[in-house]
């Protein structure tokens, strides 16, 4: 063997003598070559001059036995020469038609076989084809070379000359078996696949081994075999081998790798990405699949963009992990963005990829066999995730059988009807109606409002709904209320939690003009407002006499368990004040006693402003408020101010800060203020507002109560004619008066009562009498009427048949009997 300029004896075992045996020898014995002239290195010593002098000779001898012999070239044989003498065509000859040599190999089956003569490249060989007597130029097909040029490092060089030692030893002389995909004009050189024993892939093994490197995958090639290269890159890198020997270690991708957490699953945004609660910290992010890609769902910016089979791939992973407990394996994170982007531009967040698992399965493999996800490879420098391989093989199975995005022809439309704040009266009716006739339904939480307040789609009657969990009273959302806004937020995590995306089963008790739908949700078998009671996250609200009610005995023990813990509303470290979110009593609840009131303010006729005129306890609060409360050190309220939050507000007659509570916003900056201790209102700068804690309202009741007429109703002051006369005759009949209030009930936070003077106590000759007597009211079927006050009666249809005050306007006739109190009524939040 000749290297350089340099000779050497190779020896090998002699599988006829089974010995060590010089190959030269044997070349020479068997006439398959020649004896070449006596040359020497100039410097090599004269022992060695002998000995190679001496190995020629016998070599001439061996070389003159076969001449003898006629073997190999030395026949005389013509035919035989003919039979052993190939005529090869090379490339860039005339002789050279690739477009036949391709049609040729194409029609015996795709493949050659072929020897690998000599190795250019590490990936470039000259392969003999000798079926069809010609040489071809073949290049791996997706693989690069690894850098080695003049322009190379040292480095680079010193690997490329390693990879090309590899490949010579892995297949220089060997037979082989060749596929041809396509050809290279310009370098006369075909683009294809060589494999050593019919199945060992030697692109797969220079990748492997970090001796050659893929590009981005494209379009144009064969997703299966790409991924089956980018398995064997992938173990060069893990490895280090090679190319990827000197890659810098602490990458992205592997500063995240040790981040595996197990989680539970809130949301799915997509059929690609989903939200993940992690267990050990707390901390709740956006998640995305690995090597997976599934359709765009359309958006509010481009509703007109969803692509086929998105909402069936957002809902497969829905059904599949919502709620779940799941192990997340991260593989990598990447910052969304061109590379060209200029620097000033706001930085986005970074989007971590993962795989997750669940049950023994992996969501990135199930989506993707369910034909709703595409395979697509990570960055070229990340690791390659552990379950590529099985994505891609699911991805072929699912083309295959042509699911989802892989099938043909006509694809599913999803069409919906929105009724979340619809305001279209015939299309709520239609909808009313549907729920009348079907008020037990299915449906799927699909956002959370409030902890009771949600957007439902409806599967029977394809549509969205707002939905309210009729019998309970949860927080409002309020910022200046601390303590308040703190209970709801828990509440509305709670709904979260439980709700979001789950399939649920939902019976329709109610609705309102304004599309709003009441009722009792279930979930996994669950009355979901129970739950929420039970974690004291909400508070019974029970209406009755208002449409179909709940089971209130079982809304009260749920109440009642959470209060007993301490939970919630209940914990007594919040300080929060229930009697001023909710009326200290029921709906309607009997009442009995009496007090010495004061009107102070009609803010509507059919209930007023009152004071006690026993200040003991007022004298206090003032007391106690003057103490502690420091309007310097106080917080501001913060924007947007809400009607019925409550604060401290600066009065202007005596420029005294006292307990309001917002009664209306008129703009940014005023505010209508009603002092929850005076019962009157006035309109306060925003400037002149503080933020009222918690602690200064519990155990400390506003002193001003709203008082009702009991028994009897009057026009309101919207009526256009009697509601504004009716306020001036109620003023003149109740302002500076020493009132006595026999309680009846209470209703939302109203003692009604029978007013009288301060010496008197005959029902009959209580203001609510004297009303009735004059026309300027009508006994009320929102209560049970008591017979001990028959007499009432007998006024009343005496005033209608003399057609006194409003019954000769016909404005008492009708009215919030038959109409406002019959509706649906709900508290909403």
């Amino acid at each position: 063997m000749c290297i350089r300029d340099r000779y050497y004896t190779v020896w090998n075992e002699d599988p006829k003598k089974g010995k060590i045996a010089n190959i030269s020898e044997m070349l020479v014995q068997e006439g398959l070559a020649t004896v070449r002239g006596t040359s020497v290195g100039k410097d090599d010593e004269e022992e060695e001059e002998t000995t190679t002098q001496s190995r020629q000779k016998h070599l001439k001898e061996l070389q003159e036995k076969a001449k003898s012999e006629e073997k190999g070239i030395w026949a005389k044989d013509e035919q035989i020469l003919e039979n052993n003498t190939y005529e090869v065509v090379f490339p860039a000859t005339a002789a050279y038609d690739h477009f036949k040599l391709q049609e040729a190999v194409h029609k015996d089956g795709d493949s050659a076989e072929g020897i690998v003569e000599t190795i250019s490249l590490p990936c470039c060989y000259n392969v003999l084809l000798p079926k069809y007597k010609t040489i071809i130029k073949l290049s791996l097909e997706y693989v690069h070379n690894p850098p080695g040029g003049p322009k190379a490092t040292e480095a680079q060089q010193k690997l490329s000359r390693r990879a090309k030692a590899f490949a010579e030893r892995l297949i220089l002389h060997q037979n082989v078996t060749i596929s041809l995909t396509t050809y290279e004009a310009t370098s006369t050189s075909f683009m294809g696949r060589l494999l050593i024993n019919k199945d060992k892939d030697v692109a797969c093994e220079m990748l492997a081994n970090g001796y050659a490197k893929l590009p981005k995958q494209t379009g144009s090639m064969e997703p299966e075999y790409y991924a089956k290269l980018r398995i064997a890159m992938h173990q060069a890198q893990v490895g280090r081998k090679g190319l990827w020997k000197d890659e810098a270690k602490g990458t992205e991708a592997e500063e995240v790798k040790g981040a595996n957490f197990t989680g539970r699953v809130t949301e799915i945004q997509s059929g690609d990405s989903l939200t993940v609660i992690n267990t050990a910290t707390g901390e709740e992010k956006r998640y995305f699949l690995a090597g997976v890609r599934a359709p765009t769902l359309a958006t509010k910016a481009n509703p007109d963009k969803e692509q086929p089979y998105a909402w069936e791939a957002k809902d497969f992973a829905r059904r599949m992990v919502i709620g779940k407990t799941v192990e997340v394996e991260i593989e990598y994170s990447k910052v969304p963005g061109k590379p060209d982007e200029e620097p000033s531009e706001p930085k986005k967040p970074a989007m971590t990829f993962v795989n997750v698992l669940f049950g023994g399965k992996c969501l990135n493999v199930e989506i993707v066999a369910a034909g709703l996800a595409s395979v697509v490879n990570p960055p070229l420098d990340k690791v390659l995730s552990k379950y590529y391989g099985e994505m891609v093989a699911a991805a072929k199975k699912a083309k295959d059988a042509k699911k989802g995005i892989n099938s043909v022809g006509s694809h599913p439309v999803h069409t919906l009807q929105d009724m979340y704040g619809q305001t279209n009266q015939k299309t709520i009716a239609y909808y009313q109606e549907f729920f009348s006739k079907n008020r037990r339904v299915t449906g799927m939480v699909e956002h959370c409002i409030t902890g009771s307040r949600l957007k439902v789609r409806i599967n029977e009657a394809n549509c969205y709904i707002a939905f309210v969990c009729q019998g309970i009273l949860p927080l409002p959302q309020d910022p200046n209320q601390p303590q308040i806004d703190k209970i709801f937020k828990q509440a509305q995590r709670f709904a979260k939690l439980n709700l979001l995306q789950r399939d649920v089963e939902v019976e329709i008790l109610s609705s309102d003009k304004k599309s709003n739908f009441f009722g009792i949700l279930t979930v996994n078998g669950q009355n979901y407002a129970l739950s929420l009671l039970e974690e004291g996250l909400a508070l019974v609200n029970y209406m009755p006499g208002r449409g179909p009610t709940v089971k209130r005995e079982l809304y009260e023990q749920a109440e009642q368990k959470a209060k007993k813990a301490q939970k919630g509303i209940w914990d007594p470290n919040e300080n929060i004040s229930l009697e001023l979110i909710r009326p200290s009593a029921s709906v309607f609840t009997p009442l009995e006693g009496k007090s010495s009131i004061e009107i102070v303010s009609y803010p509507n006729n059919n209930f007023f402003y009152a004071v006690n005129t026993d200040t003991t306890v007022l004298k206090k609060i003032e007391a106690v408020m003057a103490k502690e409360f420091d309007p310097t050190k106080a917080e501001k309220l913060l924007a947007p101010i809400k009607r019925g939050t409550y604060c401290m507000a600066l009065y202007s007659e005596d420029k005294k800060w006292y307990r309001g509570i917002i009664d209306r916003v008129i703009s940014e900056d005023i505010c209508s203020v009603l002092f929850i201790d005076y019962g009157n209102c006035e309109e306060v700068q925003v400037t002149g507002m503080r933020r009222l804690d918690q602690k200064f309202l519990k155990d400390m009741p506003a002193q001003a109560i709203k008082i009702g007429l009991a028994y009897i109703e009057m026009p309101t002051l919207d009526t256009v004619a009697g509601g504004k006369k009716l306020r001036s005759i109620l003023q003149n009949l109740l302002d500076e008066r020493e009132l006595v209030a026999l309680h009846k009930y209470s209703d939302e936070g109203i003692t009604y009562a029978i007013l009288l003077q301060d010496n008197e106590s005959d029902p009959m000759k209580s203001f609510n009498a004297y009303l009735l007597k004059r026309g300027y009211a009508k006994i009320s079927k929102r209560v049970k009427f008591p017979e001990y006050l028959h007499e009432w009666k007998d006024i009343q249809d005496k005033a209608s048949s003399d057609q006194e005050g409003f019954w000769a306007t016909n404005e008492l006739a009708g009215g919030s009997d038959d109409e406002t109190y019959q509706k649906i009524f709900t508290i909403l939040n």
